[in-house]
């Protein structure tokens, strides 16, 4: 497993939006009247950093959370060199009230449940559903659709409370899908994000692995049982929801880094690219973190082309973590520049409170997950 070595904190101040030490006060009006934690770092000779974190579901989660954002931020600032000429605009908020907080603390028993979209995606506010693999009490999320030979399949996380995230399949019958029995890539650590991707003709597959610090591709040796290791993309960090894709001459690598909190994440969106990615390392994008805000820069789901342009799924997390997604287009996309436009924002379905991935179905249908 690899490591990852937090920087010292000491040369940098915490700031709050006002420009004071973000102290007990901050956290408590963060807390009650907020939907995000904003902050800024500090360090003498240097131009200041904001960054954002999402908010705990109880707020004596919130200094330990703020230290890891804080240390996550501190790396990026102490990697760039000189003074900072770009930062990547922080999304407006929402203005979450302390209703929303107090109603978070209440459906900590909700569950994700995998439905289909019956609303055009990019028909924005809020989504019309129906229900696709019903899980009374148990989480299914991140689902993933997947051809093989004739056979239509669907790849999910499943956690029951208390265990680790576990990989699914289920397949299209006649009478709808059919989860097959045991999960698919059975490590010892929490998995997610059953992403898969074709390279050279192989099939692979991209899960989210934090937990082992890496984003590695598993090679499928056979559907949907067996997986080889391939190459490891990534590693030294805590990433979230990998997504690759090929954009013009190049292999495109979206991922999300978290802090050594595990409660710190959703907050930053790096990007990478590699011509070969079975045998070239990914470097990384010149203007990392190209986001820094929770609305946005975790992925929601695979990229995607429509009328010629590239677009990409994306979680807001003002409200919370998997509040609802974002659809962003992409403008412009080098290893030097990055520029986006977010279209609009697709919220929960009626009587759901969270919605957090969305990927498109054979039959031009989508799936999503909804916190019911």
């Amino acid at each position: 497993m690899s490591t990852h070595t937090a920087p010292d904190l000491s040369p940098a101040r915490v700031l709050d939006p006002s420009g004071r030490p973000f102290g007990w006060r901050s956290m408590a009006s963060a807390w009650l009247f907020s939907d995000r934690i904003r902050a800024a770092l500090h360090v003498p000779g240097r131009a200041t950093w904001p960054f954002e974190a999402l908010l705990p579901a109880s707020p004596l989660g919130i200094p330990n959370l703020l230290r890891s954002a804080a240390l996550r931020n501190l790396a990026h600032l102490e990697s760039r060199p000189g003074d900072l000429d770009r930062l990547p605009p922080l999304e407006t908020s929402l203005a979450a009230k302390a209703p929303l907080r107090l109603f978070r603390l209440l459906t900590r028993k909700s569950h994700w449940q995998l439905e289909r979209l019956v609303s055009d995606p990019f028909q924005f506010g809020r989504a019309r559903t129906e229900p696709l693999l019903p899980s009374p009490g148990v989480h299914r999320a991140d689902p993933f659709f997947v051809r093989v030979g004739t056979e239509h399949w669907l790849l999910f996380e499943e956690q029951v409370p208390g265990d680790r995230g576990r990989l699914r399949a289920a397949r299209a019958t006649e009478n709808g899908w059919e989860v097959r029995d045991g999960e698919i890539l059975p490590l010892p650590h929490h998995l997610s994000w059953p992403c898969t991707v074709v390279l050279e003709g192989r099939m692979f597959l991209l899960p989210e692995s934090g937990e082992a610090g890496e984003v590695s591709l598993w090679e499928c040796e056979e559907f949907p049982d067996r997986w080889s290791k391939g190459p490891t993309l990534l590693g030294g960090g805590i990433w979230h929801d990998p997504c690759l894709i090929r954009h013009g001459d190049l292999w495109w690598l979206f991922v999300s880094r978290g802090g050594q909190d595990p409660r710190d994440h959703s907050a930053a969106l790096e990007v990478f690219f590699s011509p070969d990615p079975l045998r070239i390392p990914f470097r990384p994008h010149a203007l990392n973190p190209v986001s820094l805000s929770v609305a946005g820069s975790r992925p929601a789901g695979n990229l995607f082309l429509r009328d010629g342009a590239l677009h990409r799924p994306a979680q807001d997390g003002r409200g919370g973590y998997g509040s609802a997604v974002l659809l962003q287009r992409i403008d412009l996309l080098t290893p030097t520049e990055y520029a986006v436009t977010t279209l609009g924002r697709l919220d929960p379905p009626r009587g759901a409170h969270g919605l957090h991935t969305l990927n498109a179905l054979a039959d031009g249908g989508w799936v999503v997950d909804a916190l019911r």
